[in-house]
């Protein structure tokens, strides 16, 4: 991609993003995005029309001191940070249009082909997670790792992003890169009359 990687501890010189747009643009879908919709189409496709498209947000606002980053080589923090991290406010709203990924509806990117996704730190927080504290007595506890869509920070050292993910011991945790294998559990959202 576009962006400055390490392969095997040793710096690769390639390209890297030179603004904040460049660097997060949907141009590409990540493997667990092409897994969960491959996933729909084979399992929910069938029952479409009771599923809303409400969307799914990957985040990727950026967190305050850090209004210049998000692009380059530079130590970024984005929104879920703040959120959960430092002010301890999770929030149900997606801080982007361009981060909900959505199918048809015009409040979100219109990037995504089925209507599932991942849950979000956010909504995590919400349900009883606790963001570096375990806790194993809430629904989404599974006594396994699996990824949110959130993302709490790029490490400019390891030229790598730490997504948030819920620990085998259901601590909402950080330490994971995004190519750290853990599990996903599929999100969708059922309409109101249902």
């Amino acid at each position: 991609g576009n962006n400055y990687q390490i392969w095997g501890g040793k710096p690769h010189a390639g390209y890297f993003s030179t603004f904040y747009e460049e660097a997060h643009k949907n141009e590409v879908n990540s493997a667990i995005k092409t897994k969960l919709e491959e996933w729909y189409k084979d399992n929910l496709l069938k029952y479409d029309s009771y599923i809303y498209d409400t969307g799914f947000c990957n985040d990727r606002s950026l967190a305050s001191g850090y209004e210049n980053a998000g692009f380059g080589r530079q130590e970024t923090y984005y929104g879920a940070y703040d959120r959960l991290g430092k002010n301890k406010k999770p929030q149900f709203t997606c801080p982007q249009q361009k981060d909900l990924f959505t199918v048809t509806n015009s409040k979100g990117n219109k990037a995504s082909t089925y209507k599932v996704g991942l849950i979000t730190a956010d909504e995590v927080t919400y349900a009883g997670g606790l963001y570096g504290g375990a806790n194993n007595s809430y629904y989404l506890y599974t006594g396994f790792n699996y990824w949110t869509m959130s993302s709490l920070r790029f490490n400019s050292n390891y030229s790598s992003v730490y997504g948030l993910f819920i620990s085998s011991v259901g601590t909402l945790n950080n330490t994971s890169r995004i190519f750290d294998a853990h599990g996903v559990r599929p999100v969708i959202n059922l309409k109101a009359d249902i």
